[in-house]
């Protein structure tokens, strides 16, 4: 099971209903089919043993759905089991409770039957178990607990089995949507708690047989945006197991298969032709590979309501040692496991057999489908089939599945069949072995011609490969030996030999040396080297010494080929050009003159073109885009885009996603991915699906710009006008819950243009993809119907992009200039040094000896010099620049360089911006570079202002890493002090007791100028303001400004990543306890309060200064006077952040308390610097609890 699958909680009612029969009868005899057990049944009942309870029908289905978990997923089966009335003690062991079918059992066992007598509190034991249920879905399983840079969504489903009425669901819906929120906001302060992003609740109402049910449909709520509810009608027995597989095939993303014509032995040994059918349960990804290759609703049937797909079981004698080549494999698991047929099947796989299964009765058109990704010689058919002719559909066979057991294990592959299989998929080598000085068109051609893509299978390292998996194949034994997982070796082992790896033989050398120098390549990959590989070893390297010192070349084959492209003279000149930036010199003569031409007409060139394309810079597939249209793309891509996962990254997620290209070249991508059913289903909608959920996402909302929601607003609009080709099979729920968020969040929004486009993109998704019914139209009246956005974005949904299409982009304008004349890439910097160039000479002839004297001196005065340093123009430059420490020029040019452009890259930087922090926060000298510790903390700064949650977040927990000095654990608080004081605007933020603390005064002492980088002296000064009535005065006549403050958002990403681990002592760090320097105490203290000031006017404030309050008192008896001085300081600092107006008693408590504590510091204190400022911030607090008390 992977990371991202869901858990899954069972809860069972144990209130008197279920003790009642349900008219399922016990039967001990074992019937072929449902249809001859009510046959028996109605005939006698002389073996029915009794009736079973409602209970009883309950536990075999819970069992069923957990055994057919176990099977597929085994440990990773996330699954518990709750009974009303049972209490779940240890709530840490939520996930690690079941992890077989014998423990569910033996729950199970120890549980009594229902009481027939009715308890009162019934309703309120169904709401306990519920309670528990959400507490195990945010209780963190054990890959909860193991850190991993993929983002995890906690997820899950509660299946509740009970009686219901409308009041009772009305009741359960509202407990649980209360219970879910307040366990979400547990989650944000416990660590053994994650929140729950996504909760399907499912209520099964289960009656007896003589109970009719209203409806089999089931029925859709959603609760909530993440708390969803499914309702079921079941009548015990076969419905039950019929409502029980519905319902796990969905949660779990799981697939019925009916293995079809598998022939009885007994009735073979009889002569007699009867068949049986065996279902099998497996995951859904085992028909992905048919899926894309031909429409399943050929062999889709539906059976007891539930869709199943149905494959022929083959008699083709077949060698499992010779495998097909699979797409996939899964394991699976019957669906009726005690039937004879089932039980017959397991036992036939068991026996080390395997059995191909094919599509029965392939039609003309699905072939047609299936022909189009391979020739119809390459289908995987039996050698009887070769001789027929495959135009005749009805008498092909076609394998698409297989199922075998490996070590004792029942697995299902989807076999690759056609071209279109991982072998095929690989483009043809070319190989060149005579270079020539020039190479035509022509030559080029004739070379092509006798290619042969057959002979690329005999290039791949085959062998090579069956060695690795010999190698490193794990076999079942009965010790352990020394304590170690055999796995955990096997795959250390497998990760030695394919750090290099090549595919192909004629793409090494390496792989290819005669003896002895192949020893290296063998005796590398060991663990350890005994001494004769020791003695081996070296001889090999003295061998290799040798021939180095004689001047001989590597002993490659005779018969070997080295794989190459084709390199001429000329050619190494446009590789050098391409390398420079010249890309579209190089490819537009070709693109415009000679591919547009050729490719449509002639399949020749066409492959040429694609060769380029796929083999080269990504430019050249940018500029193919800029300058063409839909009709060129799908000319060259074609479907290429579906089976080359490069490709696909950089069409839809670099250039749609990570570039803001311009809406035309957006609407030619959106067209190429509608010109093809494949495109459509694979790419076109994951690309619709995920604008919608950048669009309904909040952080996406809050953070991005203006051009930036409009260019998501945009895409989505023309994605709309392709209204034909978005499907809603599988997708609407999620389209729906995206759509309705993302208008909620819009709709909170604080800016009109978000909440316009907000609701006008919430009308047209609605509108065009036909979400709900016609009277159930989405309208907003809120905004501006004539707006220009709103009309732009009107018309982009309505207007058929097909023709709308660009036409073919001509760049002649240029054609004119040369490689060679284009301007140089990076600038030379001129610096002015003097003023003019000036030589006054004198007759030399009049001049009576030869000497120098009468000739004037050379005036540099003004003179410009031309220096080698480059500046740097972007923004991976200046970070090669910065990490080439012993070139000092170049790198105090990147300092100078990168403020600038951060600012004019902020897209491409984020990507490199940790990159640059580690460099500039790890350099350990100044390099004799002016102002190098303000250029390196203002860039720091800058950097940390631009992408705040990212820098913020590594600054802080690289504070309490090893392997800092104090001078960087100190540079790290001032990035995030001043960092935090340009995000707050703290200059805009005003309140009285600031206003006192911060002025500056011009009258004050001139002793205290020399001491400005004094963090002590600074304060001192700015307290002494506190008792000049001069200020008072001037504060009555000061306006006050209350403005929001932005910082408030992003705050606890500063603060409480620092006050977390101050107590935590290491071997390196113990900021409270440890016998160093106290230096870095006080300045975290410090920059502690100052983040309290710049977080005034927020909602986090209060919980902030608490936190901030309770960790000063623990270290108000410090011994070091400078820890109590920046005690005091911080605690001036809350003084100024609360302001005049505190509505929180327990603050109010605080400051009480801190007024006895400074009273004792005035008189107790040996330290008159720690006394002088106590007394100044008493005066403070006794002014501001004065003005707290009049307000």
């Amino acid at each position: 099971m992977d990371q991202q699958r869901s858990k899954t909680v069972l809860i069972l009612d144990h209130s008197s209903f279920f003790s009642r029969p349900s008219g399922v009868t016990f039967n001990v005899n074992v019937q072929n089919n449902d249809q001859q057990q009510s046959q028996q049944d109605q005939i006698n009942n002389e073996n029915c043993l009794g009736m079973k309870s409602l209970w009883t029908c309950i536990v075999e289905c819970v069992l069923e759905y957990c055994r057919i978990l176990f099977d597929i997923f085994e440990d990773d089966a996330l699954i518990t089991l709750i009974v009303t009335g049972i209490d779940q003690r240890d709530q840490s062991s939520w996930w690690n409770r079941y992890k077989n079918l014998s423990q569910c059992m033996d729950f199970f066992a120890g549980i009594q039957p229902p009481n027939e007598r009715p308890l009162v509190n019934d309703d309120d034991l169904l709401k306990h178990s519920l309670n528990e249920a959400i507490t195990a879905l945010c209780t963190r399983s054990k890959k909860q607990n193991i850190p991993t840079d993929s983002d995890y969504i906690n997820s899950g489903h509660i299946i509740l089995f009970s009686t219901f009425n409308n009041k009772r669901i009305e009741t359960i819906e509202k407990d649980a949507k209360i219970f879910h929120e307040s366990h979400n906001h547990m989650a944000l302060e416990m660590n053994d708690f994650v929140p729950l992003a996504k909760c399907d609740l499912t209520l099964v109402d289960v009656r007896s047989i003589d109970q009719p049910v209203p409806t089999s449909n089931p029925e859709y709520r959603s609760i909530s945006s993440i708390l969803h509810r499914t309702f079921y009608y079941a009548q015990a027995g076969q419905m039950l197991f019929t409502r029980m597989l519905q319902m796990l095939l969905k949660q779990h993303y799981l697939a019925l298969t009916t293995v079809t014509g598998i022939p009885m032995k007994e009735d073979v040994a009889s002569r007699s032709s009867l068949n049986y059918d065996v279902d099998i349960v497996h995951p859904a990804e085992v028909h992905h590979s048919l899926r894309e290759r031909a429409p399943l609703k050929y062999w889709r049937q539906i059976k007891d309501d539930v869709e199943t797909i149905v494959l022929k079981w083959s008699a083709f004698s077949y060698d499992p040692e010779n495998y097909y080549d699979t797409y996939s494999a899964y394991r699976f698991s019957p669906l009726d496991v005690n039937s004879r047929e089932s039980a017959c099947l397991t036992n036939f796989l068991l026996s080390g057999k395997c059995v191909l299964l094919e599509l029965g009765n392939l039609p003309n058109e699905c072939a047609i489908n299936i022909n189009e990704y391979g020739d119809e010689n390459c289908f995987n058919t039996s050698d009887n089939d070769l001789t027929l002719t495959t135009t005749t559909t009805s008498t092909n066979r076609l394998f698409s599945h297989m199922i075998i057991s490996h070590n004792q294990e029942l697995m299902i592959h989807a076999i690759a069949f056609g071209s279109n299989n991982p072998m095929s998929k690989m483009g043809p080598s070319y190989l060149v072995t005579d270079e020539k000085d020039n190479i035509s068109i022509n030559d080029l051609e004739e070379l092509m011609d006798e290619i042969d893509d057959d002979t690329l299978e005999k290039d791949l390292r085959v062998e090579s490969f069956i060695n690795i998996i010999r190698t490193t194949t794990l076999y079942p034994v009965e010790t352990m030996t020394s304590g170690k997982i055999p796995i955990e070796d096997s795959l250390r082992l497998l990760e030695r030999h394919t750090r290099r790896c090549p595919l192909l033989i004629n793409e090494t050398i390496l792989f290819n040396m005669p003896a002895p120098i192949n020893l290296l390549t063998s005796l590398i990959l060991r663990e350890k080297l005994s001494d004769d590989d020791v003695s081996k070893y070296l001889m090999t390297l003295k061998y290799v010494d040798n021939m180095e010192r004689n001047g001989e070349s590597l002993p490659v084959p005779n018969n070997f080929q080295y794989t190459t492209k084709i390199v001429t003279n000329k050619a190494k000149k446009i590789i050098k050009y391409i390398i420079l930036g010249y890309t579209k010199y190089i490819w537009r003569p070709l693109y415009k003159n000679l591919f547009i031409k050729k490719c449509s007409n002639d399949s020749l060139w066409l492959r040429l073109a694609q060769y380029f394309l796929f083999e080269t810079i990504d430019d050249i597939i940018l500029y193919t885009i800029e300058h063409g249209n839909s009709k060129i793309l799908d000319l060259f891509f074609s479907d290429r885009i579906i089976h080359l996962p490069l490709l696909e990254k950089y069409l839809i997620d670099t250039l749609l996603f990570r570039k803001q290209l311009s809406i035309d070249i957006v609407r030619t991508i959106l067209i190429y991915l509608t010109m093809s059913n494949n495109r459509i289903e694979k790419c076109f909608q994951y690309v619709f699906k995920r604008f919608l959920q950048i669009w309904s996402q909040e952080n996406f909302i809050r953070f991005s710009s203006n051009n930036q929601h409009l260019y998501i607003c945009q895409c989505i609009s023309i994605c709309l006008s392709f209204n034909q080709q978005i499907q809603l099979n599988n997708d609407k729920d999620t389209i729906i819950m995206c759509v309705l968020n993302g208008i909620r969040l819009h709709l909170e929004s604080t800016f009109d243009y978000i909440r316009r486009r907000g609701q006008l993109i919430g009308e047209l998704i609605i509108k065009y993809i036909h979400l709900f019914s016609s009277s159930n139209q989405l309208i907003f009246d809120t905004y501006d119907k004539n707006h220009s956005e709103v009309l732009m974005l009107t018309k982009l949904a309505e207007i058929d992009q097909t023709l709308n299409d660009r036409q073919l982009s001509d760049d002649d304008d240029d054609d004119e200039e040369t490689i060679m004349k284009k301007e140089p890439i990076v600038s030379i910097i001129e610096k002015p040094i003097c003023t003019t160039n000036r030589i006054v000479l004198h007759d030399a002839s009049i001049d009576d000896d030869d000497d120098d004297d009468e000739f004037e001196s050379y005036d540099y005065s003004h003179d410009t010099i031309k220096l080698d340093v480059e500046k740097p123009k972007y923004i991976r430059t200046c970070l090669a620049d910065l990490i080439s420490t012993d070139k000092i020029d170049r790198l105090e040019s990147a300092l100078n360089m990168l403020p600038t452009l951060i600012e004019l890259y902020k897209i491409e930087c984020e990507e490199v911006a940790l990159e640059l922090v580690r460099i500039l926060l790890n350099y350990n000298s100044t390099f004799n570079i002016e102002n190098f510790e303000k250029l390196r903390l203002n860039n720091l700064i800058i950097l940390c202002e631009n992408y705040p949650l990212l820098i913020s977040d590594y600054l802080c927990k690289e504070f309490y890493e090893k392997n800092y000095t104090i001078h960087q654990r100190s540079l790290i608080l001032k990035i995030i002090q001043e960092t935090a004081k340009k995000l707050s605007q703290i200059n805009q933020i005003q309140t009285k007791i600031q206003d006192q603390l911060f002025i500056s005064d011009d009258d004050d002492d001139d002793d205290n100028d020399n001491d400005n980088d004094s963090w002590h002296s600074i304060i001192n000064k700015r307290l002494k303001l506190k008792t000049k009535y001069k200020i008072k005065n001037n504060l009555k006549t000061k306006k006050k400004i209350f403005q929001e403050n932005n910082f408030g958002n992003i705050v606890g990403y500063f603060y409480y990543p620092l006050i977390s681990y101050i107590d935590k002592k290491q071997i390196y760090l113990s900021l409270i306890d440890g016998d160093q320097d106290y230096l870095l105490l006080c300045e975290l203290l410090s920059c502690l309060g100052r983040l309290c000031i710049y977080a005034q006017n927020t909602l986090s404030l209060n919980n902030m200064i608490k936190q901030l309050l309770d960790l000063l008192k623990s270290l108000q008896q410090h011994q070091n006077a400078g820890v109590r001085h920046a005690i005091i300081y911080a605690y001036a600092c809350t003084i100024v952040s609360i302001g005049n107006i505190c509505y929180d008693e327990n603050l109010q408590y605080y400051f009480i308390k801190l007024k006895q504590w400074l009273d004792y510091i005035i008189i107790k204190d040996t330290n008159t610097e720690v006394q002088s400022l106590a007394k100044s911030v008493r005066q403070i607090l006794l002014k501001t609890l004065q003005h707290i008390t009049d307000n």
